[in-house]
């Protein structure tokens, strides 16, 4: 019982500047804003969403047609090179806003 406390204990500590997210696996996970450049109307939405999901360690996804952004949350296993990557694989400009 102890080795669990210390568990629950760990993942109640933010990080510091960013709120606790955490993925289904309690691993804490980081926010990005990518300003995206191409979307045209719901199909181009759906494919950056598709391309996006496609990788390791995404949590929630939020993309604004309206907005051109991408509002990503992920892990550890993930970078943010490797998002972005992703993006411009699926036809599309990104820019990182954190």
């Amino acid at each position: 019982m102890v080795e669990k406390s210390r568990a629950a204990n760990f993942m109640e500590k933010p990080l510091p500047n960013q709120p606790l997210i955490t993925s289904g696996r309690g691993y804490p996970m980081q926010h990005l804003l990518f300003k995206i450049s191409g979307l045209t109307d719901e199909n181009s939405v759906r494919t950056l969403a598709n391309a996006i999901q496609d990788l390791p360690s995404i949590g929630q996804v939020e993309i604004s047609l309206e907005k051109g952004e991408a509002s990503i949350d992920h892990g550890r296993f993930v970078s943010p090179d490797d998002i972005l990557q992703a993006i411009v694989d699926a036809g599309f400009e990104a820019e990182c806003r954190y």
